[in-house]
């Protein structure tokens, strides 16, 4: 037959405390578990973000050079289009050059005419006066 031990203060006092103890171990484990599965996720998520950075930044670099070419270009199309217009302006001062040549001789031709004919019309005057 078995004997009934009747429970004292102490003895559920004690009982209580290794259900205590017994809990609090689980818990620190749980606890333990998701903390090393939420610092995993952290690392992953991390990881996935510095990845994402790198190919962002890659693609951003990529386009900056792109975009560089494209402006080099311009520039030495316009530096192009401008050596051919000053290349012209040139030409046009040239002509322009010739041109006030050939009226300044024309000028002098005729001033030389002038002076001539003034200087023949005195000589013909002063014969003719003292002929």
């Amino acid at each position: 037959m078995e004997t009934k031990k009747e429970m004292t203060i102490e003895d559920l006092a004690k009982l209580m405390t290794a259900g205590f103890e017994k809990s609090a171990k689980q818990t620190d484990k749980k606890i333990e578990s998701l903390a090393k599965q939420t610092d995993e996720k952290i690392e992953s998520l991390a990881k996935q973000t510095d990845e994402k950075i790198e190919s962002l930044a890659k693609q951003t670099d990529e386009k900056i050079g792109d975009l560089a070419r494209i402006i080099a270009n311009r520039f030495d199309e316009m530096d192009k289009k401008m050596d051919d217009g000053f290349k012209k302006v040139n030409a046009d001062i040239g002509e322009l050059q010739a041109t006030t040549d050939r009226i300044e001789r024309t000028l002098i031709q005729k001033v030389d005419k002038i002076e001539y004919n003034t200087l023949d019309y005195r000589v013909e005057k002063l014969e003719e006066k003292f002929a």
